[in-house]
Order: structure tokens, then sequence, then C-alpha cells
């Protein structure tokens, strides 16, 4: 214990100190009020022993302005030495906050006793204030939690209106889809007859280009058609509006076809390199479910490297448990000790791929986002915000993960895991 032996008169002051010390207390000492404070500021002393009447500041002052000063080492008891005894005095002393009062002469005993009292109430001080601490954090994490729980509650309404709603709109898109498709497939059979008619009159150079193009454009309303009835699956996909028919599938030509589907966007200036597991399991999917996952990534990795001179997006696969994945090299890092433990728990039964792009990478709010319906970052009508949130779906109805984060060297990571086909 530290105590302030605050007395304007040496011999008195020399007396005091010398008994306290012998009982084994760590005392410092002050002439006059001014010194004092600046030792309290100083020092962690939280006990001070001062005479009432000394030049300048005396003992009553000297109390006031312990009370008005923020102490941070916890409550100061003083204990006033003092010849008064009327009441108005003592009375005036309480006012002023002291704790205590000793009567000259000074009986080392009483002053002991009063010391181990201020003692006790200063340890009784501490812990109040350290519980007022905790019901205070305590209260701020309520109040937090409270926050995040009613954005949950928010959140979930506007997934379920949302649900309703991407239903309805499928639906609505999906008739004049069957309609053109249906169209389509009717003009692809009389378009023998029509070419064999068009052949046996005299064509001129246009007719005959219209002809052979001719094919190519009915591929291409086919392809269009087909593209707009599988997103349409799906957004009834996310809106939880039809089933999955899982079956054993090639995981690597489902890449293959995703990067098909996406050459137009990666051509120019994206590098692919694939760093493909020989011999990796088959996957238990809904191929084209699957193939929709990949799609997205990979337009929104050309997306993020649209500006670029060159990019490249590198493609990982191997099983769980398969050590080389921490080591796909130079642009691989150490997942975090959750996902390792989800390793560790579907180790032999999934395969992973990790896919990284050179791009610009995602920011906070992105990461934060990213799996919300309708959340772009894109220019008004080049993206609806549906493709990220739509992937998440599908993987969770996999019983897969996949997850987004920042590569150390720059850019994007996803990675995804997806489970072995097992016979049943």
């Amino acid at each position: 214990m530290k105590i302030l032996v605050v007395d304007d008169n040496k011999m008195e002051r020399f007396l005091l100190t010398s008994a306290l010390k012998s009982l084994g207390y760590d005392i410092f000492e002050a002439v006059n009020g001014n010194e004092a404070l600046s030792l309290l500021e100083s020092k962690s002393i939280n006990l001070v022993i001062s005479d009432w009447m000394m030049p300048g500041m005396d003992g009553i002052e000297l109390c006031q302005y312990i009370r008005l000063r923020k102490n941070t080492d916890g409550y100061v008891y003083v204990i006033m030495v003092t010849s008064k005894s009327e009441e108005e005095d003592l009375m005036k002393g309480f006012e002023a906050g002291v704790d205590a009062y000793l009567q000259k002469p000074i009986t080392i005993k009483i002053l002991d006793v009063q010391i181990k009292v201020g003692m006790r109430i200063i340890n009784l001080e501490q812990q109040l204030t350290y519980e007022k601490q905790k019901v205070s954090r305590f209260a701020d994490e309520m109040e937090s939690l409270a926050k995040h729980r009613a954005e949950q509650l928010i959140h979930a309404d506007r997934m379920a209106s949302l649900g309703v709603m991407a239903a309805g709109i499928a639906h609505e898109i999906n008739n004049p889809a069957t309609f053109i498709n249906g169209n389509i497939q009717t003009f692809e059979k009389f378009w023998p007859l029509i070419e064999k008619s068009l052949a046996s009159n005299n064509q001129d150079n246009q007719m005959a280009f219209i002809v052979s193009e001719m094919p190519s454009l009915i591929d291409g309303i086919k392809s269009g058609t087909a593209r707009i009835q599988r997103i349409l699956k799906g957004l009834k996909s996310y809106a939880r509006q039809d089933s999955t028919q899982f079956i054993e599938y090639e995981l690597h030509k489902i890449i293959d076809d995703a990067l098909l589907l996406c050459h137009n966007n990666l051509k120019y200036n994206i590098t692919i390199i694939k760093d493909f597991m020989k011999d990796i399991p088959s996957v238990e999917c809904d191929p084209q479910k699957i193939e929709q996952v990949f799609v997205n990534i990979f337009n929104n990795a050309a997306d993020a490297m649209e500006n670029m001179n060159k990019g490249t997006i590198k493609i990982t696969t191997r099983t769980t448990n398969h050590k080389p994945l921490e080591e796909v090299g130079k642009d691989s890092h150490k997942d975090s000790q959750q996902d390792n433990q989800q390793d560790n728990q579907t180790a032999q039964n999934h395969v992973k791929i990790v896919i990284d792009d050179t791009g610009h990478g995602l920011s906070h709010d992105i990461l934060r986002s990213i799996w919300d319906p309708f959340f772009t970052t894109k220019p008004v009508g080049k993206g609806t915000g549906l493709g990220m949130s739509i992937s998440h779906g599908i993987i969770k109805a996999h019983q897969g993960t996949i997850k987004a984060e920042n590569r150390p060297e720059g850019g994007a990571r996803f990675t995804i895991t997806l489970p072995i086909y097992s016979p049943k």
C-alpha cells in the first residue's frame, strides 16, 4: 500500500513517516497541498494522510482538489489529521470529501487501524468499479447483439420476399422463352425445305450468303434460348421452387464446358491455367447448376480484369486430403483454422476447386455482401446481382461450401468444395 503523508511541519512528518515505514507501508512525503497533487498525478497512491492547517493550500482544499480530479488508479481514501473537534469543523471536512479524522496527538495503533479500514474501502471501490465496467461491457455487447439480430430478421424477411418475387419473374420470362424456343425448332425443321426451294431458283450472291448463314443463325437463337432457360432454372432454384437431380459427373468436364461458354469474355486478354488433379474422382451433382456456378465466377473474373493488358485465371482441383493443395504455388496461402478443421471433417469425400484471378480483388463491402441477391458492382443493365447469390444456393444445396477472399498477392480467390460421388 502506497501512502502519501502531507505536513508542513518537518518533525511531525518525520515521526509519522518513520512509524508507518516500520509497519511496512510504502511512504511518500509532501510539504504542502500543491506538492501532494503533483505526487498524486505521477504515483499510484490511493491513501492520503494530511494535516489540516498548512500554509497555501490547506488540508480541506487539498481534499476538495482530490475529489475533483479524475483518478484513473481508483478511489483515494483521505485521513485528516487535526486538533479540531468542533462539530461544525468536522462537518466542513466531511463535505469536502474527508473519509476519516485522526485527532492530535496521533496514536500509531489507531492510525494503523484506520489505514486498514481505508484499504478495505479502497478494495471495495475498485471491485465496484470493475463490476460497473463489466456491466457496461455486457450492456454494449447486448445492444450490439440485439442490433445484429434485428438486421438478421430484416434480412431474412427481405430474402423471403425476394424468393417469391424471383419465382414469379422466372415464371413470366419462361413463357416467351419457351415460345421462342419452340418456334425456332419448328423453323429448323422447315429450313431444309426452304433451302431446297431457294436452291432450285437462280440465287444471286446476296441470297446465297443468306442461305449459307441461316444454319448458324438458327444455332445462335437456339443457344440463346437454352441459356435463358438455364438462367431461369437457376432463378427458380434460388427461390426453392424446383428440385435438384444429382448424378455422377466428371468435374473437369463441367469446368471445361463453363470455360467454353465464357470463351468470348476470356479470349482477348486472359490466360487460363489448369492445375487439374489427375484421375480426380467424379462428383455427385447437378452438372448444369455447377456449370452455372463456374460461369458466374469466370465471368466476374473477366470483368475484374477487363481493363488490364493481360490477366490470369488459375483453376486448381484436388481432393481435400491432397497435401499439394497447400502448395498450389506462389498464388496459394494457408486457409484459416476453421477451414482446415472443415477440410479434416470432409477428408476423402470431397473435392476442392480453387479459382484464382489477378484482378483488383474484393473490397470489404463486396466481401460482406457478395452472396446477397441483387448485390452487384456492375453498371445498370450489365448485371442483375443474382449470379453469386444463386451460386451460393446451388453449392449449399449440393452439401458443399463456397468461400470468397482476397489473395495476398492481389486478386480474388474462390474456394469450392463438392462431395465425391458415392454409390448408394
